[in-house]
């Protein structure tokens, strides 16, 4: 199983899951995560925001999924983009590496989430001082020769949310195959 069916099927555990619409894939990449929930979805639309070069490639996994009519782009950094709102799901996976302000993004992400909407990440949850899940350390060796060192410690994305105003805050571990990731559901208040 590919990490875009594991996304899908870890949205479709939402409780929320019938009921979602609009999702926002942020740092989407190619589009595969957005692509893949969305057509496992009968009413779900989705958008995907990353830089412009990086959206010609989510444009074609778009067309070839035959999604134009369903999922969008938005060309831009996250950190400073017009996101648009209105989701019932916004999903950030193995992208917040270059986020300038963690607590004013997820606070824009909370603002651009319906009432009740949910937040998901799934990031590596570094322990033990931080060495610790070494396959994560290991995948992320290269990226740290080339100066792209970040990595966030178990709980540092949760806290954030938590101060972002989120009115619930979850954390748990995934295994994917480069080792155990932590997985963050956070919930916009329904009023």
């Amino acid at each position: 199983m590919g990490v875009a069916e594991l996304v899908a099927g870890l949205v479709e555990e939402l409780p929320e899951y019938p009921d979602l619409r609009r999702m926002l894939d942020l740092g989407g990449g190619p589009g595969l995560v957005c692509t893949t929930a969305v057509a496992r979805h009968p009413r779900l639309t989705g958008v995907v925001c990353d830089q412009p070069a990086v959206l010609d490639v989510t444009r074609e996994e778009i067309a070839a999924a035959g999604l134009e009519g369903r999922v969008g782009a938005i060309p831009g950094d996250y950190n400073t983009v017009d996101m648009g709102s209105g989701y019932d799901l916004v999903w950030a996976s193995h992208c917040l590496y270059f986020v300038t302000d963690l607590d004013r993004l997820f606070e824009r992400v909370l603002a651009a989430l319906n009432p009740g909407g949910v937040f998901m990440s799934l990031h590596e949850g570094l322990s033990d001082e931080n060495t610790q899940p070494e396959p994560v350390l290991l995948s992320h060796f290269a990226l740290a020769l080339e100066g792209q060192d970040k990595c966030f410690e178990h709980g540092e994305i949760a806290a954030a949310l938590h101060r972002a105003g989120f009115e619930s805050v979850e954390s748990r571990d995934t295994d994917l195959i480069m080792g155990k990731m932590e997985l963050v559901t956070a919930r916009k208040a329904r009023t």
